[in-house]
């Protein structure tokens, strides 16, 4: 059923905002932006790439809404397709990982976000996040949506969720389809302002998500938190903005490469540099 928005009013209401990365701001929370009292941006830096690492930092310094950011600054743990999104297994950092050292470093990064978040949301009355499949399927995402989800539940505070998604999240998605009434608000997103965001970030070189995206007419959010259900295959949610399929394109994790061609591959790229010195 529709809900009241917890948003700023008389009575003194301070939503927060929290993502997981420069600009997921503009893409998923557009009609919110410019009534939430905080955007906490979780994690900008990356070791591996200190150019887009700082493209961010420019980004969010030229932000049009610049005053309202807490940049945490956190590592990046490169968490992307690290799952198995055919069958996701959750756990309390967000989602398993295929590989051990990929999962030591989400760990971490759990970890670490666990420690900043709850100063950040001291005098909040309500919080905006993520989802529990993660948008479009991302990783650091959905580890966002459950240490979030947790540290509001300790604080006592409601917590409100996104309803993007995309082919590669849906079977996650399905287990948290509600069997009854779900609370949820609908938003009219705001494109104009989404536009400009992302222009900063366009400017400096950190816009990670398409050129010739447009937003939605509406955001809807979903309140939280929600029970999964493994056995859940068909349900009620509310409103779903489900992503252009080229998210799953570009994201959908590539199946193993046959040996055989892996074989033959380093062959012909052998031959090549022979070829090179002669």
């Amino acid at each position: 059923m529709g809900e009241a928005a917890p948003f700023p009013a008389a009575d003194g209401e301070f939503p927060v905002l929290v993502v997981a990365h420069p600009d997921d701001e503009a893409l998923w929370f557009s009609s919110i932006l410019d009534r939430v009292r905080k955007i906490i941006v979780c994690y900008r830096a990356d070791a591996k790439n200190p150019a887009l690492a700082e493209a961010r930092r420019l980004s969010l310094a030229d932000h049009p809404l610049a005053e309202r950011i807490v940049d945490l600054g956190l590592e990046e743990g490169r968490s992307i397709d690290r799952a198995d999104w055919s069958d996701p297994k959750e756990t309390p950092d967000g989602l398993a990982l295929r590989d051990p050292k990929s999962a030591a470093a989400y760990a971490e990064q759990a970890a670490a976000l666990a420690r900043a978040v709850p100063a950040e949301l001291e005098g909040a009355t309500a919080v905006f996040t993520h989802n529990p499949w993660g948008e479009y399927g991302h990783e650091d995402h959905v580890q966002v949506c459950r240490v979030v989800t947790r540290v509001a539940g300790d604080l006592g505070l409601p917590v409100w969720y996104s309803t993007y998604a995309s082919i590669k999240s849906l079977p996650l998605l399905r287990r948290y389809l509600g069997k009854g009434d779900q609370h949820y608000v609908l938003q009219p997103g705001d494109p104009d302002l989404g536009a400009r965001i992302a222009a900063a970030y366009r400017r400096h070189g950190a816009w990670t998500w398409f050129d010739d995206y447009r937003w939605f007419a509406h955001d809807c959010f979903v309140r939280g938190p929600l029970d999964a259900d493994h056995g859940q295959e068909a349900g009620w949610l509310g409103p779903i903005n489900l992503l252009d399929p080229r998210s799953k394109a570009l994201w959908a994790p590539r199946a193993p490469e046959p040996l055989t061609r892996r074989i033959q591959r380093r062959l012909r790229r052998l031959a090549r540099g022979s070829g090179d010195r002669s």
